[in-house]
């Protein structure tokens, strides 16, 4: 990836958060005056316990004696000895707090990150949802928005830090011996580029085949569970947990070679700082340099050297982890950017449309609407053309693939007309979503649950803003009673994931009390009995048929029985009316 483009999508992704790096640059710089300082002072207290006279005589203790130093030589080895504990006391404070501020900018980032995620994947289009694996979402909120935070942007908040750290303290040595200096950057710079030329696409590799086999496994883990029934009866478990363990181990193989690569600059250093040493010592004495002058500065530059070599590793390993995130970066910069740009835009749409006052639903209009899947040659839906009005009931029938749940989905909103128009009260649905939807409940085959108690299974929040009032009539209306009473714990009673713990017709009751609690004036049952056996779904029926003239109902059915009360029956081919009438009517012919 280019770097400028790396650069712009993490700058993108950060969003107004990225004011705070320049408070945390100053940060940098400041706290790097404090390693200048104490390096700083490590010469001359050493040439001062060497030769204290000497010391007294040089210009460093010339410029400094004005503050009121002691002139005693013991005195002044005491009063420069505590001083360098203080700088470096502070040296200590400071680089804890930066470690906090770069770990809760870090931390906070990722937790908000997760949130806009989540937000985003909840508003998206519903056309772009249906073209991705659930797994992708899970991987992204959870494992690239921790990647991002924890290993990305810790990473290159570190080795700005340590990066300024470094270049003052250059800065310093360059001062004292810009020969040393010169040898030092020599060796260091050859590592670098040396660990560069070999490592750096291979650590991108890894880290995109990390997040491929992460994400398969994700998905093989929640496929694999999510059909144990099924599974377990046909013996076929193995195929999931062979699809897991594959992808676990290829996940593992790709970390464990970035950790190797990771573990190698710090002993890489080791051997840099140690051949530094001896090449200075040996040209000190090839070219006959003073001992006494070298030790001064040998001592020096070997406490900037240890104060260089994590600064140096972290600044190499975090270039590592930095690259092994480019393709995390990549994904959430696309998504993150999707949604943003989707959010802006339905804003721009509600700002240019006139909010209708709330009111009854009156009646829903199909006209001419055509609608084309992505990459799909033939059209869902050809032509539909249809009226709805209030109390009525309709029944969509026709073969698989004839275009009825891609015509509730029209309706619902969830997917957008290519070309043709569909109104209710004369409003265009699309641009009015949010009323519409004010007055819609849908009830699919496969009911959602979630694995919380009954109450905020038909509710869908917490307890404390449950209306009571409504929660007993909606149960009254769906003739939940008696369910409520087997219950150990009423409506307390937690369900167990997706319902596990209660039958069909009891879930199918639960959806019905859902929108019974709020109040919706149009029911969409989409194949909702088709699960059942006869005599719940008979019994579901008789439900349905109390709400005719008091709810407005579209009804997908497979069995004929479903939907012989309806008004009005439409039979689907190919995305369009091909023949309605009354149930009697329609199948008569």
């Amino acid at each position: 990836m280019n770097l400028f483009k790396h650069v712009k999508q993490s700058l993108y992704i950060l969003d107004k958060e990225k004011n705070k790096l320049y408070w945390m640059l100053v940060l940098f710089v400041s706290s790097s005056l404090l390693d200048v300082i104490g390096i700083g002072l490590i010469a001359p207290y050493v040439a001062l316990i060497i030769d204290p006279e000497s010391f007294l005589q040089n210009d460093f203790y010339l410029a400094i004696a004005s503050i009121g130093l002691p002139d005693e030589e013991i005195k002044l080895i005491l009063t420069l000895g505590f001083f360098l504990i203080f700088v470096f006391f502070l040296k200590m404070l400071s680089s804890v707090y930066i470690n906090k501020t770069i770990l809760t900018f870090c931390l906070r980032k990722g937790s908000g990150l997760r949130s806009e995620l989540m937000n985003i994947y909840q508003n998206m289009s519903y056309l772009d949802y249906i073209q991705r694996n659930s797994a992708d979402y899970i991987y992204n909120i959870q494992q690239l928005a921790a990647q991002y935070s924890h290993t990305y942007l810790q990473s290159v908040l570190r080795l700005v830090s340590e990066g300024v750290v470094g270049l003052v303290i250059l800065l310093l040595l360059a001062w004292s011996n810009v020969y040393a200096l010169g040898l030092l950057l020599a060796l260091l710079a050859g590592l670098v580029i040396l660990y560069d030329r070999i490592f750096r696409l291979k650590t991108q590799e890894y880290g995109l085949l990390s997040n491929v086999h992460s994400t398969r496994m994700v998905k093989g883990v929640c496929e694999g569970i999510e059909g144990l029934k099924e599974l377990r009866i046909l013996g076929r478990e193995e195929y999931f947990y062979n699809i897991v363990n594959h992808e676990a181990s290829e996940f593992a193989n790709a970390n464990i070679k970035v950790g190797v690569i990771s573990t190698i600059p710090r002993y890489l250093l080791e051997l840099v700082l140690i051949t530094f040493v001896v090449l200075l010592v040996f040209g000190s004495i090839t070219f006959e340099y003073s001992t006494e002058l070298l030790l001064p500065v040998l001592s020096m530059f070997a406490v900037a050297a240890m104060r260089l070599a994590p600064s140096a590793n972290q600044i190499i390993s975090g270039m590592t982890k930095i690259r092994y995130s480019y393709h995390s970066v990549s994904v959430l910069y696309k998504d993150i950017r999707r949604g943003r740009a989707e959010k802006d835009n339905l804003k721009i749409a509600r700002d240019m449309v006139t909010p209708a006052e709330p009111s009854k639903f009156q009646y829903l209009q199909f006209k001419q609407v055509v609608f084309t899947y992505p990459n799909m040659k033939k059209s869902a839906i050809n032509n539909l053309n249809f009226d709805l009005h209030a109390g009525e009931s309709i029944g969509l029938i026709g073969k698989s693939g004839s275009g009825k749940t891609t015509t509730v989905d029209l309706l619902l909103g969830l997917l957008k007309p290519d070309s043709g128009e569909i109104t209710f009260n004369k409003l265009p649905l699309m641009q009015n979503l949010s009323l519409w939807r004010s007055k819609v409940a849908y009830i699919p085959q496969n009911i959602f649950l979630i694995d919380d108690t009954l109450r905020r299974n038909i509710a869908l929040e917490s307890d404390g803003v449950v209306d009571k009032e409504k929660m007993m009539k909606a149960i009254s209306q769906a003739k939940l009673i008696d369910l409520v009473e087997q219950l150990p714990m009423g409506l307390d009673t937690v369900l167990g994931e997706k319902g596990v713990r209660l039958s069909g017709g009891q879930r199918q009751r639960i959806a019905l009390a859902r929108a019974f609690y709020y109040d919706r004036e149009i029911l969409v049952m989409d194949e909702a009995t088709s699960a059942l056996d006869n005599e719940t779904e008979k019994e579901i029926i008789e439900e349905i048929e109390l709400l005719k003239g008091k709810k407005t109902l579209i009804v997908i059915a497979h069995r004929h029985s479903t939907i012989e009360h309806c008004d009005k029956i439409l039979r689907l081919e190919n995305g369009k009316v091909i023949d309605q009438g009354d149930y009697k009517e329609l199948f008569k012919k």
